[in-house]
């Protein structure tokens, strides 16, 4: 059987527990009658990225799949459902005339034009809606984007700057539109924050088992589907571990993610019983440390850490945290595996030392060139490096 065939019957028997017991957090939600129709919509994506051996067929199916089906209510969030779906490969739009290609598309853009603009050009076409521009917000955004052309325009041919300003319209302008219109009522948001918590559950146990068995589960699936090569993606060891990464084509990405989903946990905490909220919890907290990531680490903390500095018992919390961090450390000093998890650990350990030095080296020689030029170091930081035609 092929690998990547392989990694489906993996990715399936550790996602649909995940997906029957994900039904439970949207049960006090309006859009808890459409969960079934999302689980669908997820698994026949999901099969027919593995089977369809074509992007190009996994597109055609994954439109066909949402023009036939209901409507969703809240297209936002099945954006942030579908978005750890696949990794984030390029495919090349082959161009005609004198262009070598037009685009390069990958699934978050995709799922923008599938989903986010149909429901862009609805939303405009509707009165009484926020107009963008109307907050400072926008109007920044606004700025941003177009100093951001200008600066690619600047270095790189006007065709490639037009492609630049197309990447930042799906990848930035559509989603922050969506994310701050959509989420605009409390019950929207918390059916958001609940659909990519939900995303990010699934990869949790798939996580954990690339990091115990040391096989990326979707390194394979980019050949399968006839997609580029990318430069993302590859084996990635840390000690005798490999740092799992899922579809996030790097373990630090995977990281950042698990930390910003401990942090929404906080969010939704009074919509799920104790033993989900801690459950859940606990399988981000899994895919936090499976990727073998320090910097999301050091971020883990310091938001459990200011969760309970803001909580109103903070002095019980405290107690509390101190205990686990205490208990921990026993445990770990008592085991076989206590040292190798000192080594990985940051500032302190061992392995790839040399990483955190040199991150401490840059800190420190930036700091001393933004005080004397912050502007000007500012500017140049966000200038684009020049594309190939």
């Amino acid at each position: 059987m092929p690998e990547h065939l392989r990694a489906l019957v993996i990715i399936l028997a550790a996602s649909l527990p995940i997906w029957f017991w994900g039904r439970r957090l949207f049960a006090g939600l309006e859009t808890s009658a459409v969960y079934t129709q999302r689980f669908r919509l997820w698994i026949f994506a999901l099969l027919l990225a593995f089977l369809s051996h074509s992007f190009w067929l996994f597109v055609i199916g994954l439109l066909l799949f949402l023009w036939l089906s209901p409507r969703d209510p809240y297209p936002f969030s099945v954006y942030l459902l579908l978005l750890f779906l696949l990794p984030s490969f390029p495919v090349r739009i082959d161009g005609f005339g004198g262009l070598n290609y037009l685009l390069d598309i990958n699934l978050p853009r995709l799922l923008s034009l599938l989903l986010l603009l149909p429901w862009w050009i609805s939303q405009r076409s509707l009165a009484g809606g926020a107009r963008f521009g109307s907050a400072w917000a926008d109007r920044c955004l606004l700025i941003y984007l177009l100093l951001q052309f200008v600066l690619q325009l600047s270095v790189d041919t006007f065709t490639n700057s037009a492609r630049f300003a197309i990447y930042n319209f799906l990848d930035v302008f559509l989603p922050y539109v969506a994310a701050t219109r959509a989420m605009a009522k409390l019950e929207r948001a918390q059916d958001a924050i609940l659909s990519l918590l939900l995303a990010v559950a699934l990869m949790c146990p798939l996580a954990v088992f690339e990091w115990a068995k040391k096989w990326l589960l979707y390194n394979s699936l980019m050949g399968a589907m006839g997609a580029d090569r990318w430069g993302m993606g590859g084996y990635l060891m840390r000690g005798e571990s490999l740092r799992a990464m899922v579809t996030t084509g790097h373990a630090l990405v995977l990281g950042f993610v698990m930390a910003l989903a401990l942090a929404l946990c906080a969010a939704v905490r009074p919509l799920m019983n104790r033993r989900d909220h801690w459950t859940l919890c606990a399988c981000v907290g899994a895919g936090l440390l499976a990727p073998v990531s320090r910097g999301p680490w050091v971020g883990g903390a310091a938001i459990i850490g200011m969760l309970v500095l803001t909580s109103p018992d903070r002095g019980r919390r405290l107690v509390q945290l101190a205990g686990v961090v205490l208990g921990a450390s026993l445990l770990l000093s008592v085991t076989p595996w206590g040292a190798s998890v000192v080594d990985l650990l940051p500032f302190i350990g061992k392995v790839d030392e040399f990483n955190v030095t040199y991150r401490e080296r840059l800190i420190d020689a930036s700091f001393a060139v933004i005080a004397k030029i912050p502007f000007s170091v500012a500017l140049t930081f966000s200038r684009p490096a020049k594309c190939r035609t």
